[in-house]
């Protein structure tokens, strides 16, 4: 599916993975006379996703469009960027490597135990 849907789309392409764009919320606090709003990414398909989903969409078509088969990334033991790499690739069946740097965790949870 995605294969085809890269082919169609102009470069730089992208895979659509926000599923459409995420609402803009009026917080009840103000900043003097204006308003203050929040962009809700936790609202993307892959909960929690935001900047790092949209990153990913233009990664992955690029990846895709040189036909890699592994994704290696790195990043901090709890790592949101590493978590959804890992999703997105194994959903593009692209073998995913996640490179964690220092000590090996004494504790294992959260994203941790997504990404192992």
């Amino acid at each position: 599916m995605y294969n085809s849907l890269l082919e169609s789309l102009p470069f730089p392409s992208r895979i659509p993975l926000m599923g459409g764009p995420t609402p803009l919320e009026r917080s009840r606090l103000a900043w003097g006379d204006d308003a203050l709003y929040w962009k809700r990414d936790d609202l993307t398909p892959y909960g929690l996703g935001g900047n790092e989903l949209r990153k990913l969409e233009f990664l992955m078509a690029e990846a895709l469009s040189q036909k890699a088969d592994l994704i290696i990334t790195s990043g901090a033991p709890q790592s949101n960027h590493a978590r959804l790499t890992a999703v997105v690739s194994a959903m593009l069946k692209l073998k995913p490597v996640i490179v964690i740097p220092g000590e090996t965790p004494t504790e294992w949870g959260g994203n941790l135990l997504l990404i192992v």
